[in-house]
């Protein structure tokens, strides 16, 4: 059995597989920008920063 976490945060988001020995098997991450205004913050889901 396997298990994944994700960590959303306000930069970045990462996951991260382990198997059953909580050794990891694989873990990616990516950066992106959120737009505040105020109290509405948001994310361009267009704009990922990819090329």
């Amino acid at each position: 059995m396997n298990f994944m976490g994700i960590d959303i945060g306000t930069t970045s988001i990462k996951t991260a597989v382990f198997d059953e020995k909580l050794e990891e098997k694989i873990s990616l991450s990516a950066d992106y920008t959120l737009d505040a205004h105020g109290d509405i913050v948001e994310f361009d889901g267009e704009n990922t920063g990819r090329s």
